[in-house]
């Protein structure tokens, strides 16, 4: 009797998927990209994926005040890029240009072929967390920017992206050099 007493407790403080992607106002198909992204706190339990309440409220505040650090910090940098980076962005007309908008792409490019006065520029100007999602979402930056970059950061390798076996394998056949 004990036992069902104490499952019952647990069961009440773990929520399944279905129950956290109501909690969330998402569809269980984006619960289950997170999951696969490592992007959500879960624990698989007998095969199926559970949320603690406490866990995923914790996540929640910390990923609202990354995104309310996010849109100041973008808004600092949204007027325009400096005229020294206009070397990455030539093919941009850079009075036009949104860096909010783009904040990926200026992220990937930065990361990919910037030099020391514009990863500078980029680190005051974008979160950690910004650079982060690039290097996990993008497939435009090669392993070895990529590889450097996860080292920098302290980033898990196979979290990022474009250093996944898959799309390693793609880039060989597409351009094996």
């Amino acid at each position: 009797m004990k036992e069902k007493k104490y499952d019952k407790k647990l069961s009440n403080k773990l929520l399944s998927v279905k129950e956290i992607a109501e909690f969330l106002d998402v569809h269980p198909i984006t619960i289950y990209r997170m999951l696969k992204k490592s992007e959500i706190p879960a624990v698989r339990v007998g095969g199926q994926w559970k949320f603690d309440k406490g866990e995923i409220r914790k996540w929640l505040k910390l990923h609202m005040s990354n995104n309310s650090k996010r849109k100041n910090v973008s808004k600092k940098a949204i007027n325009n890029i400096p005229s020294f980076l206009s070397k990455y962005f030539w093919d941009v007309d850079l009075k036009k240009f949104n860096i909010q908008a783009y904040s990926q792409d200026v992220l990937a490019r930065l990361l990919e072929y910037g030099d020391e006065r514009a990863i500078k520029w980029m680190k005051k100007n974008f979160t950690k967390h910004q650079i982060e999602d690039v290097l996990f979402h993008y497939r435009n930056i090669s392993p070895q920017s990529a590889n450097f970059w996860a080292l920098i950061y302290d980033i898990d390798k196979r979290k990022v992206l474009c250093l996944q076996k898959p799309y390693l394998e793609i880039r060989r056949r597409h351009w094996p050099y």
